[in-house]
């Protein structure tokens, strides 16, 4: 199966004008969903009833469950406005080319060869020729292997599953009458992507519309004991001594820790006496209810903060519950070395924000600038450094669907580091007893 998020969708929205996203074979509705952070024009087709029942079961969103019709994708297609109207029509069109009977996959062995009346994709792309805004959209089709033979992701599709060789040929056909208006190229992630660019964008359209190219035939890889990003910073913790000397001292807690506290790690931070993960059932990270007024010497946060609904109401929690003249150190994934130019974020699907330092615009719907969000906490800290952590993020690391976090020591994050205000030339430690007794 394919998904919509392997493309730059706020790059064609913005640099191309793509202003509606239509999809046929939308399924349970994942590429509809992640469009939908984009565009507020939304169609799509379905045209097994009982995956079209499934999906309006399972969609609380009422504007994408209307947005959807159960109907054969060539019928939806043609009942697209093609009249005066429709000028400023310029959509990007999400074709699946699996079967016309709702498989989600047609690589399952069948007791004969499959029939053209199995595959819709012929009739779909004779449908959009004859329309006239056709020149300016964009055309990703899924299940490119379907119709070509080549090396992707998904392997090899038996024979028996495949379109009959008829069908493929005329497919091909169709797509060499795309030629006039557009761009053709083979994505090979996944199940294989026919992509359709407009010639009108420009001969760089390809590297500002695709976010997942890079190496053609690379596979991601886990590397086996990496536990987090608290476990990769240590490397380069240890080598600066402010972290054991002023950052990590006295009584800390750590928002979020989870398997990969910081209190794993306590020896090589001699003054820290004591650090509390604060991850259970219960306790909300957001607002810290459960914790006093400058309880802690120290807070640390490591890839917590994007998953929280409201952030600048978490920060000032967090600012509360430390001392004053404590500090606060808190990692959050910058969103062109971690997400890599697509949001909702392939890795972490509960991310709700990505972050970035500073950058004139960004691709991401859920963005935070990190230097104009610090300057609305100016009056009760000092912020002392704002650093990406892209030690090991050589360019051609990028923008191939690898999570940098997975290998012992790329971070792929930015790093906040602030002192919350003093209100007095003393500073007082208190002892967080009734956290450490729980």
């Amino acid at each position: 199966m394919g998904a919509i998020s392997r493309f730059d969708l706020g790059s064609v929205v913005n640099r191309f004008g793509i202003n509606a996203y239509i999809e046929t074979g939308v399924g349970m509705g994942v590429s509809l969903s992640h469009a939908a952070h984009f565009f507020d024009q939304l169609r799509g087709s379905e045209g097994s009833k009982d995956v079209f029942l499934r999906f309006s079961a399972r969609t609380v969103n009422e504007g994408l469950r209307n947005s959807v019709r159960q109907m054969r994708a060539d019928a939806f297609l043609a009942a697209l406005p093609d009249d005066a109207a429709s000028a400023n029509f310029r959509p990007l069109l999400f074709l699946d080319a699996h079967r016309v009977n709702g498989a989600e996959m047609a690589v399952t062995p069948t007791p004969r060869l499959n029939s053209a009346a199995d595959f819709s994709l012929g009739q779909e792309l004779t449908v959009l020729l004859g329309k006239s805004w056709v020149g300016e959209a964009m055309i990703v089709i899924d299940a490119a292997r379907l119709y070509q033979d080549m090396e992707c992701f998904g392997g090899q599709v038996p024979e028996d599953s495949r379109p009959p060789l008829a069908v493929r040929r005329e497919v091909a056909r169709l797509l060499e009458q795309f030629s006039n208006t557009h761009r053709l190229d083979v994505l090979p992630h996944d199940d294989a992507y026919f992509v359709l660019l407009p010639w009108a964008w420009g001969v760089g359209a390809w590297d500002i519309a695709l976010v997942r190219r890079g190496d053609r035939y690379a596979r991601q890889s886990l590397q086996p004991g990496v536990t987090g990003a608290t476990s990769i910073s240590m490397m380069r913790r240890v080598h600066d001594a402010r972290f054991a000397t002023r950052y990590f001292a006295g009584h800390g807690i750590d928002i979020g820790g989870g398997r990969d506290a910081l209190e794993k790690f306590r020896f090589a931070f001699p003054l820290a006496r004591s650090i509390v993960n604060y991850d259970r059932p219960g306790w909300d990270a957001q607002t810290c209810a459960n914790i006093a007024d400058a309880e802690f010497d120290f807070l640390y946060s490591s890839h917590c903060l994007e998953h929280l609904d409201d952030p600048q109401l978490a920060f000032g929690h967090w600012l509360r519950v430390v001392r004053p003249g404590g500090w606060l150190v808190v990692d959050v994934p910058d969103e062109d070395l971690y997400e890599q130019g697509v949001f909702p974020s392939r890795f972490s699907t509960g991310h709700q924000h990505s972050f970035t330092v500073a950058k004139p615009a960004s691709w991401s719907p859920r963005s935070i600038c990190l230097l104009e969000f610090l300057l609305g906490f100016r009056d009760l800290c000092q912020v002392h450094s704002v650093q990406r952590l892209d030690h090991v993020a050589h360019p051609v690391l990028l923008n191939k669907g690898l999570d940098l976090t997975q290998t012992p020591y790329g971070e792929a994050g930015i790093e906040i580091i602030v002192r919350k205000a003093t209100c007095s030339p003393t500073d007082v430690h208190i002892k967080p007893t009734a956290l450490l007794a729980l």
